[in-house]
């Protein structure tokens, strides 16, 4: 597996319609605007979310200096309703699908890029099964580099009202993950990119390089009554997997960047997962 590079970033989180200002946000701990369409109508909010999307795809291609005519992949993670009744769901699933590959074409035909362009439906390991796929591309050569962008489609409205797992939501306070205030889930509506290119290319052609991936490494969840112990489990033997692939050790990695859901028995597993894994 070649390792990969991200040379491109755009983000909108809330209020912050860059990642620099949303690093100092957190890092300040100072007060975010979650939904800028919160006042809107569902299906303005849903065309603001597509708009939001274009844009930090926009942002990202033009941070790694990605040229009109290259050989880019696309793909898209987009996340619909949460609250879709069961006889409604695979509808819903189809009209979120279609809406994601209408952004897909007009990235590739706004940027007159050349390469395919794939969707994803947004879930727990997305963001696995999109870096999956952009290392198939990367490695077999069949595109120079790979933009991956998510976004909920979600109305605010909507958001606000529904939380995947039945989770409460947090509203009252803002807080950071594993703060000791830390309440259960803080909705947010947002959407981010990033522009991937093999390592050695990168460097060839002397990109901007913000950080390397070494490993990719995920396994799917099995449903357990002992959801911590099973979790724990899980992402101890997933670490593993990653320390492997990466021939690394443990006591080589110096800052680790947690998920930190808010949820006490979530975070209680993950903790556990970390330090069988780091011990």
């Amino acid at each position: 597996m070649k390792k990969i590079a991200i040379i491109g970033m755009g983000a909108a989180f809330g209020d912050c319609n860059t990642l620099d200002k949303l690093e100092r946000s957190i890092f300040c701990g100072t007060s975010v605007t979650l939904f800028k369409t919160k006042d809107t109508s569902n299906i303005q909010a849903k065309d603001l979310s597509q708009q939001q999307l274009l844009n930090v795809a926009h942002a990202a291609l033009k941070d790694a200096n990605i040229k009109s005519g290259k050989t880019v992949a696309i793909i898209l993670s987009a996340k619909g309703q949460s609250s879709v009744p069961p006889v409604l769901s695979q509808s819903s699933t189809l009209q979120v699908d279609d809406i994601a590959k209408s952004l897909a074409s007009r990235i590739s035909v706004q940027w007159d890029l050349i390469c395919p362009s794939f969707t994803l439906i947004a879930s727990e390991n997305a963001t696995f099964k999109a870096l999956d796929l952009a290392q198939t591309l990367l490695d077999n050569q069949e595109a120079d580099a790979v933009l991956m962008g998510a976004v909920d489609l979600v109305a605010a409205t909507e958001n606000i009202a529904s939380v995947d797992g039945g989770a409460s939501e947090n509203a009252e306070i803002n807080t950071l993950s594993y703060d000791r205030n830390a309440n259960n889930t803080k909705m947010g509506e947002g959407a981010g990119a990033v522009v991937l290119k093999c390592l050695d290319a990168a460097r060839q052609n002397s990109d901007r390089i913000y950080a390397v991936v070494d490993a990719i490494a995920h396994i799917q969840q099995q449903t357990s009554s002992h959801v911590e112990l099973h979790v724990a489990d899980a992402i101890a033997q997933v670490c593993s997997q990653a320390f492997a692939q990466a021939e690394i050790k443990p006591e080589h990695i110096g800052y680790l960047e947690v998920f930190g859901s808010g949820v006490d028995a979530e975070d209680t597993a993950e903790i556990q997962g970390l330090i069988q894994a780091y011990r």
